[in-house]
């Protein structure tokens, strides 16, 4: 492994931490007339909170008192068996409250941090056959946001907006809502806007002509972007590994009862289905319909999504737009190689663990690569005490000259948000 030449010297921006939603976050912001078709909390027998959706229990709402929760950073040992079933910790402050969080980031050597939900990356998929009740959540949820952590909280907190595209005229009332809080960072779900048509379609111009007006970054943050649901049973897998459907199927899955629901994810599911299929489409889709010359001023970042696809799809990308020149071009025929708009235009942040950060950076050029450590969700990069120690290790891992470090650990995400460096 190679040794750091030298300790970091500065604060570092990550642009990958969560905070958790109030388990009743939902029951206190939607529209009243709502409430009764909402997350609901109940007491359980044993002391412990359950949060139900139609009656099932839903589980990713986190927050201290739910079992499913694992301590940050612990996943993988507990995956091993190398540590044993253990309560969530209680004292998640840091995960709920802006001021600990802040004097938490102090601590672990933070400057500053995009910010996403943990909850909110799952409603699209969840509530996706109902589009009044999804925006009614998705609106909640920005007001909560708004009021609580807030969208730039002492410049060091940016917290990212939820955003659905399942209705044009209700995403350009959040965005601006948003943006004349202060808001910085937009969030969406990787994959199709809504089933059938691109995010790129023109259908879509009014909310992107205001994001471009803004300048303000766009982040596709992994999430359950439906794949699992709508692909599987073309497989003969289970079309319903996470319990979402109702008892009559859905988005015709194929799922026909009870029995079809929740029996986990399988190996071919997590393969296929889960991460690099929405980001690659995504990505390849914007750049198709000459996303990024259309809207100017948008640079979009991927967050959360790995970057073991990155290499793949550069050489793809290249590869397939040559035997599909002579066919349409929903916005004009897109000049020069794929590849290199997504180096000029497009960022990544790559997984922590078991990726080649060194590699990434070579192939898309130092500016382009974000560090994102997860924090504190339990795959992330760390514990609660040992960031500063994981992210030493993650920088000789990736074995560049410090000043693609800098970049790499703190000035690509300060560009991004506007921020001197």
């Amino acid at each position: 492994m190679a040794t750091l030449q030298k300790p970091i010297d500065y604060a570092v921006v990550d642009a990958d931490n969560h905070y958790y939603e109030p388990l009743d976050l939902f029951e206190r912001y939607i529209d009243p007339k709502y409430r009764d078709r909402t997350f609901r909390v109940e007491d359980t027998d044993d002391g412990f909170k359950r949060v139900v959706f139609d009656g099932r229990p839903f589980g990713f709402v986190g927050g201290a008192g739910q079992r499913q929760r694992i301590r940050p950073g612990a996943l993988r040992a507990r995956l091993r068996g190398e540590v044993p079933e253990e309560e969530p910790d209680t004292d998640d402050a840091y995960a709920a409250e802006p001021e600990v969080r802040l004097a938490l980031m102090d601590a672990q050597g933070i400057e500053s941090t995009w910010m996403y939900p943990s909850t909110g990356v799952t409603l699209e998929n969840r509530l996706e056959g109902d589009p009044e009740l999804l925006m009614a959540h998705f609106d909640a949820l920005r007001r909560w946001l708004e009021e609580t952590w807030g969208f730039a909280n002492r410049n060091r907190i940016f917290s990212a907006v939820p955003i659905s595209l399942v209705d044009v005229d209700f995403a350009v009332d959040q965005v601006e809502a948003a943006l004349g809080a202060g808001a910085r960072v937009i969030q969406l779900l990787p994959g199709p806007a809504t089933w059938g048509r691109s995010p790129a379609d023109k259908v879509y111009d009014p909310f992107w002509e205001r994001v471009n007006e803004a300048g303000t970054l766009v982040t596709f943050h992994l999430g359950n972007s439906g794949y699992m649901e709508r692909y599987s049973g073309d497989w003969g897998e289970n079309p319903d590994p996470d319990g979402v459907l109702s008892d009559d199927g859905w988005k015709g899955s194929g799922a026909t009862g009870p029995e079809s629901r929740g029996s986990g994810r399988s190996a071919f599911q997590w393969m296929m289905f889960y991460r690099d299929r929405p980001i690659m489409e995504t990505i390849a889709n914007l750049i198709y319909n000459d996303f990024f010359g259309r809207f100017p001023n948008i640079n979009v970042a991927s967050v959360e999504n790995g970057a073991i696809w990155v290499p793949y799809l550069l050489e793809v990308m290249d590869n397939m737009k040559g035997m599909g020149r002579n066919g349409p071009w929903p916005n004009g025929y897109v000049s020069g190689k794929f590849s290199e708009v997504f180096r000029q235009r497009v960022f990544v942040s790559p997984h922590h663990f078991t990726e080649d950060i060194g590699a990434l950076i070579e192939l898309l050029g130092p500016t382009q690569v974000l560090f994102g450590s997860d924090f504190p969700h339990a795959e992330g990069m760390s514990g609660v005490d040992d960031y500063r120690d994981r992210t030493a290790e993650l920088v000789a891992r990736a074995d560049r000259p410090d000043d693609e470090i800098r970049l790499f650990l703190r000035d690509n995400a300060r560009r991004l948000l506007g921020l001197d460096v």
